[in-house]
């Protein structure tokens, strides 16, 4: 599943799935969302070594 597409050929009996509705994905609207998490995550982190949590 993971290894390049030129590495393994169809076969006689091979089954190809196609998906019928592919919704691209926003890349950029994406990455916001990931940094905002990890923002999140890197201020939460620092407030409870402020106040000795961790």
């Amino acid at each position: 599943w993971f290894r390049a597409a030129h590495d393994e050929e169809i076969r006689p009996g091979d089954t190809v799935v196609v998906p019928l509705d592919v919704k691209p994905t926003n890349f950029m609207a994406s990455l916001k969302d990931i940094s905002q998490i990890l923002y999140q995550l890197a201020t939460t982190t620092a407030a409870l070594q402020t106040v000795g949590a961790i």
